[in-house]
């Protein structure tokens, strides 16, 4: 007992959280308080019965399955459903009133109305046990096996064999009740099952088979190793059982032990440390951000399995372990993250600059374009003047004044009158010439000269950039090499 004590007393005394999850649903069996004072050199079988209670009155209340048959039993087509359902309600609710012997007339009601109920058929089998009646018990649990539906979600065949076997035990029939158990591993290997199998095998005298399968029904559900401390069943092989369970436990937590210790003195630098090695810090501010928030969750991790370990028993133990193979991962993820967010940040500068000397050879393509178009523009001048008809005209009565002022000086005055009228009607049009490429000419300029300070900032950023990229990739190798370094120092331990 003193063994006892000390390796699975923590584990016996969780049985008060198992018990509470039980009454969270039932309502009933106060039992936290008495489990807390519990003295474990006292006879547990007591214990072990009120908890085979509590497993046959949580089949009843089980949410998740009754969720599942009652959407099941919404989809049949069967006569007086409605009614059949009001007295299987009815029922129930006797039940959980400790009516008992009432809410079997209700049952029956509910079967008479509905031979395909499948809840009627477990409620009226369950309300027998109760009262120790079960031959009438055995009756109509192996009824529901015929009415049992097919579900993904819940194996309800499965359940109807364990209840069948469950009903054998309690007659004492215990061979019937392995064949029975083991008709429901058959149909899914459901850790209680297995813990039931377990159960009768030990009572049938057979130990090697019945650790077997206390092992297997453990592995899957880690509840059941407190459970195992205390079964009556178990009582035969007390020692041995009790032997299993410390060397089960003993076994896990210096495994537990030994991995936490190699990750629990990880030192991932903060985001401060992180900027302290960098000369071109602004390039890695996100990065360090993004260190600092996996740091954190990698922490979150180590205090959850601190104090998971400190609760010593053989559940927290096997929690702390699902929770340091997720650290170990997210440490192994860190490590591929950091590298490919650092190559990110080196990429991003190379394609800043390769897109900026792109920039730049479009802006030096323009203001070839663009002096190209300020010397056509003079020409342009030109040939809207010698295409306007005013201008010609002005032209050729020049001309013609000048040749008849030669020729014939008498007509003279009628060569002013002529010039001067053509003058007047030549001055608008070349006005507006004169202004449109004035215009067009301080507005190429303007382009040009912009397009010139456009390109002298790109090349200067240019510049910049090509020679901060060898600070940039000496930063990124100081980070990886330090973070690095420290995992893997942390993966030289595992």
């Amino acid at each position: 007992m003193n063994t006892l004590n000390n390796v699975l007393e923590s584990d016996i005394r969780s049985i008060s959280n198992y018990v509470s999850e039980f009454n969270d649903s039932l309502g009933k069996f106060r039992m936290e308080e008495e489990l807390h004072n519990l003295d474990l050199s006292h006879n547990l079988q007591s214990l072990s019965n009120e908890i085979h209670q509590l497993r046959l009155e949580l089949v009843s209340q089980n949410k998740k399955r009754n969720e599942i048959l009652q959407n099941i039993e919404e989809t049949l087509k069967a006569p007086n459903k409605t009614e059949a359902m009001e007295n299987f309600g009815f029922a129930m609710r006797l039940v959980e009133r400790g009516a008992i012997e009432r809410s079997i007339e209700y049952f029956q009601k509910a079967i008479a109305l509905n031979p395909l109920h499948y809840r009627s058929y477990i409620g009226i089998s369950l309300a027998y046990i109760k009262m120790n009646n079960f031959e009438k018990a055995l009756d109509y649990a192996n009824e529901s096996v015929l009415h049992a539906p097919d579900g993904e979600e819940y194996d309800f065949l499965g359940y109807s064999h364990q209840l069948i076997s469950m009903i054998y035990y309690n007659m004492g029939k215990y061979q019937e009740a392995l064949r029975s158990i083991k008709l429901a591993i058959r149909s899914t290997e459901k850790p209680g099952y297995l813990f039931d199998h377990a159960r009768y095998e030990m009572k049938t005298r057979n130990l090697t088979d019945g650790i077997q399968l206390l092992k297997r029904s453990i592995e899957r559900d880690p509840k059941l190793f407190a459970l195992a401390a205390i079964e009556k069943d178990f009582l035969s092989y007390k020692d041995e059982v009790d032997n299993f369970l410390i060397s089960l436990k003993e076994y896990l937590k210096d495994d537990v032990l030994k991995k936490f210790d190699s990750i629990k003195l990880l030192s991932i630098p903060d985001s401060k440390e992180i900027l302290s090695l960098t000369d071109k810090g602004k390039y890695f501010s996100d990065f360090s951000n993004l260190v600092d928030e996996k740091r954190e969750e990698i922490h979150q991790l180590l205090s959850k399995i601190s104090k998971l370990l400190e609760k010593d028993t053989y559940e927290s133990y096997r929690k702390a372990d699902e929770y340091i193979t997720s650290a170990s991962r997210l440490i192994n993820k860190f490590e591929t993250l950091l590298g490919e967010q650092l190559a990110k940040i080196i990429n991003d500068v190379e394609a800043k600059i390769e897109s900026k000397s792109k920039q730049l050879n479009s802006n030096e393509t323009n203001q070839e374009r663009l002096k190209n178009e300020y010397k056509q523009i003079n020409g342009e001048f030109w040939k809207t003047l010698f295409t306007n008809g005013n201008i010609w005209g002005l032209i050729i009565s020049t001309i013609v004044s000048v040749f008849l002022f030669t020729v014939m000086p008498l007509f003279a005055g009628f060569v002013g009158v002529f010039v001067l009228v053509g003058i007047f009607t030549s001055i608008p049009v070349l006005s507006r010439a004169l202004e449109e490429k004035s215009r067009n000419e301080e507005r190429v300029k303007q382009y040009i000269r912009s397009n010139k300070v456009n390109s002298q900032t790109i090349a200067k950023e240019i510049s910049e950039l090509k020679n901060e990229l060898p600070h940039i990739r000496e930063d990124a190798n100081k980070i990886k090499n330090k973070l690095i370094f420290v995992l893997n120092a942390q993966q030289a331990k595992v």
